[in-house]
């Protein structure tokens, strides 16, 4: 069943600041239109395909072990071969479909990239939506000594291992050897991290178990659907404007988060009303 939150409207950006500065303890920030629900991209696809949840596993296995192989070790130095998380993180990056989940600690690129998503939409009626996930519930679930949803000793301590040292190994044997599977979603982000996930201050929420909906995997986690712990908030249309504005000035924009050329000719899109309202490069050679 698709998690239903009544959003909460967001008139203008002065609004929008003081909401997310009300929030207290640590929270994870994801921006998407208003009507997507969690679903990562291998989730997707495979619902596109009609491919059934007990196959995913296996499909899985074998989208990671392609991408390995045709990894461009003369352009980029491989992450070890036992380190999947690496590879996972690697793999949605570059826009292979994975089970991770993109969020971010910061409520502003999250604001960016939901309002980014809005604006080449013809629907003049969507609007953007930032989610807003409190760390508590996990942490209380998997606080040591007692793990509940991990119920066997040694892959509780696999998974505590790999909370405290991001052991690639360790990795592997909870998220995708565990057997039987454990269903649950935790906070995922691995030790060596790319140029474009610092950017971003970004962090990845991975389900333990493929073979079921992300948001499955989500309500096992106690507490983590409660409504003071997640919650979503609507940014309309109306927002945009002053919202790119006011984001530029705090260096949030396509250049800084997505490093390199892409970027820079990305956010060019951004730069339309400010050329459009000034005659700044008339007499400049181009």
């Amino acid at each position: 069943m698709t998690i239903r939150r009544q959003g909460e409207p967001i008139a203008d950006w002065s609004t929008f600041l003081s909401v997310v500065q009300a929030f207290k303890g640590k929270w994870l920030f994801r921006g998407v239109l208003d009507n997507w629900s969690f679903e990562p991209s291998l989730e997707r696809l495979c619902d596109r395909w009609s491919i059934r949840f007990s196959e995913r596993p296996n499909v899985e296995r074998s989208l990671l072990r392609e991408f390995k192989r045709a990894y461009p070790t003369s352009v980029a130095t491989a992450p070890p071969q036992d380190a999947d998380d690496e590879w996972l993180a690697l793999m949605q990056h570059h826009g292979a479909p994975t089970r991770l989940l993109d969020w971010t600690y910061s409520p502003f690129v999250a604001a960016f990239f939901a309002l980014n998503l809005l604006l080449p939409t013809e629907d003049q009626e969507r609007a953007a939506a930032v989610w807003a996930l409190s760390i508590d519930p996990f942490e209380k679930a998997f606080a040591e000594p007692k793990v509940p949803l991990i119920p066997r000793a040694r892959l509780k301590k696999r998974f505590l291992e790999y909370s405290k040292e991001r052991s690639g190994p360790a990795f592997r044997d909870v998220f995708l050897q565990a057997k039987p599977r454990v269903a649950f979603v935790n906070p995922v982000s691995p030790f060596r991290l790319s140029q474009r996930q610092v950017a971003q201050q970004g962090v990845f929420l991975c389900p333990g178990d493929v073979a079921k909906s992300f948001e499955s995997n989500l309500r096992a986690v106690p507490g983590a659907v409660a409504r003071q712990n997640l919650r979503k908030l609507i940014l309309p249309r109306t927002l945009l404007l002053e919202a790119f504005a006011r984001l530029h000035r705090m260096n949030v924009n396509e250049t800084t988060l997505f490093p390199g050329l892409d970027g820079f000719a990305r956010s060019l899109r951004h730069r339309l009303p400010f050329l459009a309202s000034k005659e700044v490069y008339r007499f400049t050679r181009y």
